[in-house]
């Protein structure tokens, strides 16, 4: 009963597991269905699909104010951190060191930062505008990031590639977002009644485009070879959030923000999406899949310990009783 409850709890990390090792011990379905890219395309646009559905009203409104502390995140998730990837990670093998770059020009996650902010006793409605315009803006600000990056490292896109992505991108992400937001409003609201449903359906498409991908790398038998590479450049992700979130917090005490919008500047400012990294990679590489599996093994290890060490810090910065013995972990 315990695993069971355990199951349902973290089901999402337990998918992901599964996605890999399905795609490592039986590829060929994958494989099949991932020929020519377009089941993969319709997954990335039913996933931006729901995210439009599922955006409440008013998520940017509840949060325009403290103008420094949103300067402060914006600049630390789309120039520290790709700064700070692009610095420091040299040393890794190519293929994975795109994946290291593509991680680092990410936008923050979408829900995660909020919740651990608001668990935190943080700024929870600065934290949701900060998810919802590092989301909206990172579309079109991670490709070109990115691809600035590949360039200074001699790995660049040409120009006729990246025309492309941002083809793809209008279609796969902005047109299913916009009908999204479009039926949203249509139903008056009604459709944030079924945010669990959207969720799901989300994640779920993100563990199929996941089982696509790793797919074509386990059937010519180079995903075994990637992953077994993976325990020093893993160690090197966790030291790299940790490092960023301590940067953040001091960040913020410097710039003179209260306890509330540190707390927000910390859960938000070194955060990395999945749910939009794995979409947007899959279409920034869509003509690269040799490519693209080495591009997604660094958010795949980087978003687990993300979620532990945030969680962590909230129950430990909660206010009063929510870190007290006694009371627990705040809902």
């Amino acid at each position: 009963m315990a695993a069971m409850t355990w199951v349902r709890k973290f089901w999402f990390a337990v998918g992901l597991i599964v996605s890999v090792a399905l795609s490592l011990w039986w590829p060929g379905p994958g494989n099949r269905i991932a020929a020519g890219g377009t089941t993969a395309a319709w997954a990335v646009a039913v996933v931006f699909l729901c995210s439009g559905l599922s955006l409440p009203d008013g998520a940017l409104r509840r949060g325009l104010q403290s103008g420094r502390l949103h300067a402060l995140i914006q600049c630390f998730i789309f120039a520290v951190t790709p700064a700070f990837f692009f610095a420091t990670s040299g040393w890794l093998d190519p293929g994975l060191r795109t994946g290291v770059l593509a991680l680092g020009c990410l936008p923050t996650t979408i829900t995660s930062c909020v919740i651990f902010t608001q668990r935190g006793g943080g700024n929870m409605p600065a934290a949701l505008f900060n998810a919802v315009i590092s989301n909206l803006c990172g579309v079109f600000v991670a490709p070109v990031l990115l691809s600035l990056m590949l360039q200074a490292s001699g790995q660049g896109l040409a120009s006729s590639d990246l025309w492309r992505v941002f083809r793809d991108l209008a279609l796969q992400v902005l047109l299913p977002f916009a009908i999204g937001r479009g039926l949203h409003a249509l139903s008056r609201g009604r459709a944030s009644r079924h945010t669990a449903l959207f969720s799901a359906v989300n994640s779920w498409s993100i563990l199929f485009i996941l089982y696509l991908t790793f797919a074509r790398a386990g059937a010519d038998g180079t995903l075994g070879a990637r992953l077994a590479a993976m325990p020093l450049p893993i160690a090197y992700l966790a030291a790299c959030y940790l490092v960023l979130s301590a940067a953040a917090w001091w960040a913020a005490r410097a710039v003179r923000l209260g306890r509330a919008d540190a707390i927000c500047a910390l859960m938000t400012s070194p955060q990395k999406t999945l749910a939009l990294g794995v979409p947007l990679l899959s279409t920034f590489f869509r003509g690269q899949p040799e490519v693209l599996a080495s591009a997604l093994l660094p958010i795949l290890a980087y978003h687990p310990f993300q979620l532990f060490v945030a969680g962590v810090l909230a129950h430990n910065l909660a206010p009063g009783d929510a870190a007290s013995p006694r009371g627990g972990a705040k809902p």
